[in-house]
């Protein structure tokens, strides 16, 4: 799980998903701190100390090697501007899950596994289907391809673009 973990990203649910998936995982949560509240709710779900890490501060190239080795990226957003996080994984070879929801399907295109609804049950079956390696190696390569069709520099390009054509039309 990597960034903010309040309200709509529902690091909930992957608690509760986590606690139905056995000792064969790692809990590796990116970001800030664990507050008070995540601690007791980690408790609360039986999830020993020893079942998780907490990483943070990471520079970009650690995060990268995350991803590089990880599993797979839950990420249950129920609402997202963007998604950075689901293309830094894509990227890296990072298989991920996520939701049908908001811009995370423009985002990934197909090259994730989509759920329609923020359910622990819909995550632990989305996880355990990457045990499929020929499944998780279809999802890492076509989130190579999907990742390959954002860039800053095309951001930055299309951006500048934009802006020259607002300007063409405002001195006609």
């Amino acid at each position: 799980f990597v960034g903010q973990r309040g309200g709509y990203k529902n690091f909930n649910k992957v608690v509760e998903a986590f606690t139905n998936l056995g000792n064969n995982y790692h809990l590796l949560i990116v970001g800030q701190k664990l507050n008070a509240e995540e601690i007791e709710m980690l408790q609360n779900n039986n999830i020993a100390s020893e079942n998780y890490t907490v990483l943070e501060n990471l520079s970009v190239e650690h995060l990268n090697l995350i991803y590089n080795f990880a599993y797979v990226l839950l990420y249950p957003s129920s609402y997202e501007g963007f998604g950075i996080p689901l293309l830094e994984a894509m990227s890296s070879g990072c298989p991920v899950i996520s939701t049908n929801i908001s811009s995370i399907p423009e985002v990934v295109g197909n090259a994730a596994i989509l759920l329609d609804e923020v359910l622990p049950q819909n995550f632990i079956k989305a996880v355990l289907s990457l045990e499929n390696s020929n499944l998780r190696e279809e999802m890492i390569q076509k989130g190579f391809l999907q990742a390959k069709k954002f860039s800053w520099d095309k951001c930055y390009s299309e951006t500048l673009e934009f802006y020259k054509n607002i300007l063409r039309k405002r001195l006609k």
